[in-house]
């Protein structure tokens, strides 16, 4: 649900679905955002969780605001946090420098070289509007690699183990700033 509020009534709106939401017998969560880009502020019950945020553009302080209210039932979350796990594990134990870094729901795909797959899942903060696609392979043994994270074409130059060579093969690249045409990831 989105609502539109003038700068002056984002506090009451966000006041009203809190207090909706803790009658309803929520409670705030325990773990909360650390440093919220929206305002996102999270409640929860036995089954369900929600979350209510606001954008408030510094640019124009007559501008409408909008507040966001949504929930969804936590078993809704228990396959894709199956799903997503050997990522957040590859993840973390290749970037222990972002320990709280958020990974989207990965799409898998087949290389072209068997037995390997690659895969990419937006990388992100919590309450936070950027981030970057995370790559990821999986070598034969069926383990998952995290590879980078990116926002562009990767350099030809960084995949520079034998098996990135083999998880990639014929995927484009470049080779150098200058160079104006696309290559491949070659063997």
């Amino acid at each position: 649900m989105t609502f539109q509020r003038a700068d002056t009534a984002v506090d009451a709106t966000m006041t009203k679905l809190e207090n909706n939401l803790t009658g309803e017998g929520f409670k705030k969560s325990a773990v909360q955002v650390k440093e919220p880009y929206w305002g996102l502020v999270k409640y929860e019950n036995t089954d369900t969780i929600c979350g209510i945020s606001t954008n408030r553009p510094e640019s124009d302080a007559s501008q409408m605001k909008e507040v966001y209210l949504a929930c969804a039932l936590k078993d809704t979350y228990k396959a894709t946090a199956k799903v997503q796990k050997p990522f957040y594990d590859a993840y973390t134990a290749a970037r222990t420098d972002y320990p709280d870094q958020d990974i989207a729901y990965p799409r898998i795909s087949d290389s072209r070289t068997r037995g390997y797959k690659t895969a990419e899942a937006g990388l992100y903060g919590e309450g936070q509007p950027t981030g970057a696609m995370g790559l990821f392979y999986q070598t034969p043994d069926q383990t998952w690699h995290y590879f980078m994270g990116t926002q562009q074409i990767v350099s030809c130059s960084k995949y520079d183990t034998p098996d990135l060579k083999k998880a990639y093969l014929g995927e484009q690249c470049f080779e150098s700033a200058n160079t104006v045409s696309p290559s491949t990831v070659q063997l």
